[in-house]
């Protein structure tokens, strides 16, 4: 097939798709994540969230230690500011569900630690002033902006050196930061400019980019551009060019990780993550070299990951695309500035977290590093993810206390909830004592962790349906009115919302809701998966509409 040249020659990280990959999260905003565009749910689940918490946690512990030679009050002796608070800051937060299960998980840890007088500020930030305005009107995140424990700003990877909160209207620089500083970055460096380079045969080169085009060339700054079609159809190439210099960028920090790399590879291809160095660079400073930085991201951090890796190609998520991620560089970085870089000993299959440290604090990272170890290294995130995987294919022959346990296991994540329902409604359709109390509290967990971003799959609804096979017909209710304003109306739902009402003794709104369904679908009643709820408990003696709501809150 015929193709048109759209750049040649090109480093990566000049790129036009660079371009192309911001408009994407600029235009489409929310959109991009309740559509499935992103992938993001192995970094925005409860595990995660608890494991960050953890290393979290474990660098204030650091900070709040006081050497034994030293008195608290002592100025060479590094200590948290009780006047001031600590930030916590996540790049890239998209949609905020990542925020809001750490929020919940940290939020009881550090109450329950010898930190709970530690003042907190998380921060959320992103590119995107649409993905930013959704979370700061997410009804989840609320409580946390009115405790003034959640902030929001705006930040570019590419030009960011300091961050002003939206809600405080404060602007944090390196001057007037008094704490260290903790940064948060998921599914991050993997989409923002980085550049390629080849060792073979003890030579290095830079792999300049050449970008092909089917037929015809798009114009690609026509904002009707459809950036799906457009990326699943581009073809890459590449130019390899020795590098005759050890300053090939002008940038000592930059030049001096990638020229370490001269004579370590036999042959491969690899990334250097030039704006992710930058990025962090730019943090060091913010935090005056008193940092933790948090990662997580397909890529690799070992050298022998490195060896025998040919020309990347793009991976395309529907309109966006992302690459793999150098940890290995960016912790030469660390290092290199006399930093600690915490990485996994082995190769995780789904997601590689690194930790990245800075500063001195009175008898150094050693809670940190203990928190990285036991929460991630030793079997964390990207093991739990595995374990998803395999479980899911599963769960028909999981019992119920089994399958209880395993949602306890997750924080009570509502994607494993989502794909373990069916196994969960079969059980509460059995009705096996004492079983199913724990199976009514089980439910209201998952209802208090779910974090709604707009996708098709109804929560909502399958929480209210098991709640009411359990008997629990007025919380059902009040979770079915959710699932009508956020999916619209069913006949499924409008039927089973009769049958609550029938058996709380509620007639008139029982005739009114099963005429709503008659009236969607004639054959409703007939329908086996709606005709289960009927065969509940006795109806319970009449119980009147509550004016303030049922049990399980909205949002």
């Amino acid at each position: 097939m015929d193709t048109v040249v759209l750049e040649a020659n090109q480093r990566l990280s000049h790129s036009r798709l660079w371009e192309m990959q911001r408009r994407f999260f600029e235009q489409r905003g929310i959109q991009a994540w309740s559509e499935g565009r992103v992938p993001h749910y192995v970094t925005s689940n409860p595990t995660i969230a608890r494991a960050y918490g953890q290393v979290v946690l474990g660098f204030l512990r650091d900070w709040r230690a006081v050497s034994p030679q030293s008195e608290p009050t002592n100025a060479a002796t590094p200590h948290l500011d009780p006047t001031q608070p600590v930030y916590i800051v996540e790049l890239g937060a998209g949609s905020g569900r990542f925020a809001y299960h750490f929020l919940r998980q940290f939020t009881a840890m550090i109450d329950q630690s010898a930190l709970g007088d530690v003042a907190f500020t998380y921060v959320i930030t992103d590119l995107a002033e649409a993905n930013l305005d959704f979370c700061r009107h997410h009804p989840k995140l609320q409580p946390f902006v009115e405790q003034g424990l959640l902030d929001f700003a705006r930040f570019d990877a590419e030009t960011a050196e300091h961050l002003h909160l939206l809600q405080a209207d404060v602007t944090i620089t390196a001057k007037t930061l008094k704490n260290p500083l903790m940064v948060l970055a998921n599914y991050f460096f993997d989409c923002i400019p980085q550049d390629v380079f080849t060792m073979r045969n003890g030579q290095l080169y830079e792999s300049l980019l050449t970008l092909r085009y089917p037929v015809t060339e798009p114009d690609l700054d026509d904002p009707e551009l459809d950036e799906e079609t457009f990326f699943e159809q581009l073809e890459l190439d590449y130019t390899d060019r020795p590098v005759t210099t050890d300053a090939y960028y002008g940038d000592a920090d930059l030049d001096r990780v990638l020229t370490d790399y001269n004579g370590t590879l036999s042959a491969a291809t690899f990334f250097l993550p030039t704006v992710g160095l930058r990025c962090l660079r730019n943090l060091r400073r913010l935090a005056s070299d008193r940092l933790l930085f948090l990662s997580g991201d397909k890529g690799y951090s070992r050298l022998d990951m490195m060896e025998g890796r040919g020309k990347p190609q793009l991976v395309t998520h529907r309109g966006c695309v992302s690459f793999l991620v150098n940890y290995h560089a960016l912790a030469r970085y660390v290092t290199q500035q006399q930093g600690e870089a915490h990485t996994p000993s082995y190769h995780p299959v789904s997601l590689t977290i690194c930790a990245f440290l800075f500063g001195h604090p009175a008898q150094g990272f050693l809670e940190t590093a203990l928190a990285y170890r036991q929460a991630i290294a030793d079997g964390g995130p990207s093991d739990f993810f595995g374990l998803k995987k395999a479980a899911e294919q599963q769960y028909a022959a999981f019992s119920l206390p089994r399958l209880i346990g395993y949602l306890r296991l997750s924080q009570w994540d509502a994607n494993i909830f989502f794909g373990a329902y069916p196994t969960l409604l079969a059980h509460a359709e059995q009705g096996t004592a004492p079983w199913t109390q724990e199976l009514v509290e089980a439910i209201r967990h998952i209802w208090q962790s779910y974090y709604d971003i707009g996708e098709t799959r109804d929560i909502a609804f399958c929480v209210a349906h098991l709640l009411q096979t359990l008997g629990y017909d007025a919380e059902a209710l009040e979770l079915y009115l959710i699932s009508l304003e956020r999916h619209g109306p069913t006949p499924r739902t409008y039927y089973s919302m009769s049958l609550c009402h029938q058996r709380l003794g509620h007639r008139e709104e029982a005739q009114q809701y099963r005429r709503q369904a008659l009236a969607l679908d004639p054959n409703v009643e007939l329908t086996p998966s709606k005709s289960r709820a009927s065969k509940l408990r006795p109806t319970p003696p009449r119980v009147p509409l509550p004016a303030g709501g049922y049990r399980l809150p909205i949002g």
